[in-house]
Order: C-alpha cells, then structure tokens, then sequence
C-alpha cells in the first residue's frame, strides 16, 4: 500500500498470497483506489476448495505455474472460473464496489502482452500452443466484460501501465479498451480525468479548463474515426511548449 498525505491511500491488493489482506478487507478499513483489475476474482475466489479447483483448472490447460507468463495467464484463468461458477458473487461484489465508489486501474496491457501481439510487441510467451493462445483470448475478453460491467455499475476506470515503456504500454491500454468495447470517449476519460480525481489533482489536470496545467496529446490522425490511430504520430505539449521528437 502506498500514500501521500496530499493524494490520498492506494493499494495494490489482492494477489494470490494468502499473507496479504483481500479487497473486502480493506475496504472495511476505508481503502477506495486499487491498483489492477485483474485482482478482482481473487476477492471471489476465498474458500480452499474454489481456490483448489481454480488451480487444478489452470494446470489441466497450461501445466505448471512456473514463469511469469504463466503466472499472469492465471490471472485470466480465474475471470474464467468466476464467470463460470461464481458471477452471482461477482455481482454482488461490483455492487458493493460501486457503493463505496472505489475505483480501479486498468493494466490490461500487462496481461494481453504475454499471449498476444500488441501495436508495438510480441508475445512474451512463446510456448503456449494454439489452444492456449485461444484459451488466454477468451478469458482476456470475460475479463474486459467484467471491467465495463464495472463501469457500466458507476466505477471509475484508470489507465494503468505497470511496466517499462509506460508511454507505449498506455496507449496500447487505449487501444485495447477500445478494441473490447469501450468507447473512444470512455478511453479518453479513463486516461485523463478518472486518474486525477483519484489523486485528487483533478483541479490542475485531467481536462480542458481555464487555469490548469497545458499537458496535450495531439493526434495526427483522429481516434474518434479509428481508435487504432492511437498508435500513430502526435504532437506531445507539455507545460505549455510543444517538445522536439528528440525529447520524446
């Protein structure tokens, strides 16, 4: 978990150690920004027996957890098995998020990476068969439902990279929201405002408004018309001076 007395409490909760606290409990003790959807089945998937089943699940299609890949294909694995044995529970649990108005970050990039091409990257996984490819796929996608769902239920989505390269991570963020039904203008928001509202800076970015700070994108071809322009060239102002591309 980390802080600033000035931005608030965020916490990166819910990874797969049972030493570390759940997203219910530290929503109990006032926690409202998370870090990564992916953590949310874990806040599902409690008992032994769920987490057993889950783990017996992964094997059978992928074999031993043994790489990061691996380990973060599992993460898919279980949206699958909640979306299959326990999308009442996770309903419930929106709801409740919602009603505490948490919000999230998105970090899909991190996961669709490891078993597909992005617009600049490989797969970092290599070994997985076809089948597998397929398997990781379906399950990013239950995974993207669960997030507009969560959306859709008034949570706020933020843009998230966790990794190198965050500035080509974030704009395959967007792409790849766009790509699994989330408007353009819903990616837009959740890279701007949704991000400074949680670290409540929202009066000095995020928006288009008189008085803060001129931190620009500009598009060379329009994302409303085709989001996968998000990949192509731009122009980058930041505090008011556009940048020279050797500075960017």
């Amino acid at each position: 978990m980390t802080s600033s007395s000035a931005r608030g409490i965020y916490g990166h909760i819910g990874d797969l150690s049972p030493d570390y606290l759940t997203i219910p409990q530290t929503l109990t003790i006032g926690l409202r920004n998370y870090e990564h959807i992916a953590a949310i089945p874990s806040a599902i998937i409690q008992s032994a027996a769920d987490k057993s089943q889950v783990e017996k699940q992964f094997k059978t299609h992928f074999g031993e957890m043994d790489t990061e890949a691996k380990y973060l294909e599992f993460f898919l694995e279980q949206f699958r098995f909640v979306k299959e044995n326990k999308l009442p529970e996770l309903e419930v649990f929106i709801a409740e998020l919602a009603l505490k108005k948490a919000t999230f970050c998105s970090t899909i990039h991190r996961l669709y990476e490891q078993f597909h091409p992005t617009y600049y990257s490989l797969p970092n996984d290599t070994s997985l068969s076809l089948a597998q490819t397929n398997r990781c796929l379906e399950s990013f996608q239950i995974m993207m439902q669960c997030m507009k769902m969560m959306q859709d239920k008034g949570l706020e989505i933020r843009l998230g990279s966790d990794g190198a390269n965050g500035g080509r991570i974030n704009i395959s963020e967007l792409i790849l929201l766009c790509k699994y039904g989330f408007s353009v203008a819903d990616a837009f928001k959740i890279a701007t405002i949704n991000g400074a509202k949680a670290m409540k800076i929202e009066d000095q970015v995020g928006s288009l408004e008189t008085g803060k700070q001129v931190n620009l994108l500009i598009w060379d071809k329009d994302p409303f018309a085709d989001y996968t322009n998000f990949s192509l060239g731009k122009t980058i102002i930041k505090d008011g001076q556009i940048l020279n591309k050797a500075m960017w």
